[in-house]
């Protein structure tokens, strides 16, 4: 199954309640945007980018800028 997560508080809340690494063990593909993304503090990132080196997430680019 994959996830779209399209709201920063998703992983705002998720990293203030410790329980981003339950997220990464669901078994699911994590997608966000760079928006989303960019909308982390500098600590936020570091969770999120420790907490998913054994499983799949992916930041991916906005459509539009795709788009040519």
């Amino acid at each position: 199954m994959k996830v779209a997560i399209t709201d920063a508080n998703i992983f705002i809340d998720l990293i203030k309640l410790n329980l981003l690494d339950c997220l990464f063990k669901l078994g699911v593909e994590i997608h966000t945007t760079r928006e989303v993304y960019d909308q982390l503090n500098q600590d936020q990132k570091s969770v999120a980018e420790f907490s998913n080196q054994e499983f799949f997430w992916s930041i991916i680019s906005p459509l539009n800028s795709c788009i040519k």
